[in-house]
């Protein structure tokens, strides 16, 4: 029972000292490996966390398959309900929270796309109308497939390499589905606080990986 405890609360507790290091590995990494590894790292200590919440809730019930008695459990273990209890409890909200998250993320696409109605498509670029210089990419929605989003007010303000250059940009976000990083971290931020911490070195790194494949598309780093 004590390894039990002492494994779920690493589990519990590693993702405030893992995530701060996961950060400091990508610095050292290349740009697409550095957004591969906070991504995996997310995925893997949100996951230990729900798993260890998951055990710790179903302790009374294990002990049931084992034909234990929970007069028994208890004995060895008197916290043991309150403890299922607790983690019961916040499997109850990292669900709501994972639920909220994904609804967020699904609502700001669906607005996404709602915004940029009055765009012209040429090609992959959508460009829309206004006079602030805005560029994104706009990722498949609904069977739409993916946009690289230009407001005209930014065609007016770049030269012909420079427009090259913003759309290499951007169709990488696109090309390497950079928004399901962004997803997962997110999502993982929802089943543990401690994660939320990984998004601004995640988002920071994509716009890296971005970079370096508009320098080799245009061929000139400068």
């Amino acid at each position: 029972m004590t390894l039990f405890l002492v494994i779920v609360a690493l589990a519990v507790v590693l993702p405030w000292g893992a995530a701060p290091a996961a950060g400091r590995l990508a610095g050292l990494l290349p740009p697409r490996e550095a957004s591969l590894t906070l991504a995996g790292a997310a995925v893997l200590l949100a996951g230990g966390t729900v798993a260890a919440l998951v055990g710790l809730f179903h302790v009374p019930f294990l002990a049931a398959l084992e034909h234990l008695r929970l007069a028994q459990v208890t004995a060895d273990w008197p916290a043991v309900l309150p403890v299922s209890c607790a983690a019961g409890a916040l499997l109850a909200v990292q669900a709501v929270r994972l639920v909220l998250a994904a609804r967020r993320h699904r609502a700001l696409l669906s607005r996404a796309w709602t915004l940029t109605g009055e765009g012209t498509a040429e090609g992959d670029v959508l460009v829309v109308p206004g006079e602030e210089a805005e560029a994104f990419a706009l990722p498949r929605h609904r069977g739409r497939a993916g946009r690289v989003v230009v407001s005209e007010g930014m065609l007016r303000v770049l030269g012909p390499s420079e427009r090259a250059v913003l759309l290499a940009h951007e169709r990488a976000h696109l090309r390497g589905r950079h928004h399901v990083f962004s997803a997962v971290v997110g999502l993982a931020a929802a089943a543990h606080p401690a994660l939320a911490r990984l998004g601004p070195a995640l988002e920071f790194h994509l716009e890296r990986w971005a970079d370096e494949a508009a320098a080799a598309a245009v061929g000139d780093r400068r």
